[in-house]
């Protein structure tokens, strides 16, 4: 996996991409974003993908690890804000993003 950095309307044409890819292969029935990883992009893939599928359910989940207390508490968010962005890329890789539940 690679993380990449997109403008707005690079983010909305990955995001059409990405929807057209998963009707290719399946009709999903459900999607979830992760609201900590990935919702935005849910959201867009599953704008997209009411035009082909009208009752494609779409749902919203917070999830988080029994370690995010302890991020909160020593705040976390500053570290983030003053890291090289090449180590946060690493960080993101392998947080889920979208699940996709389909029939067969």
């Amino acid at each position: 996996m690679k993380v990449i950095t997109l403008d707005e309307k690079s983010f909305e044409i990955a995001c059409l991409h990405l929807a057209d890819e998963i009707v290719k292969d399946v009709r999903p029935v459900a999607l979830v974003g992760i609201v900590t990883g990935g919702a935005i992009v849910a959201r867009q893939v599953h704008k997209r993908l009411l035009r082909d599928i009208p009752e494609l359910k779409y749902f919203e989940l917070s999830a988080s690890r029994s370690s995010t207390v302890t991020k909160q508490k020593i705040n976390i968010k500053y570290l983030f804000s003053v890291m090289p962005s090449f180590v946060l890329n690493y960080t993101y890789i392998g947080t889920p993003c979208i699940k996709i539940y389909y029939e067969s």
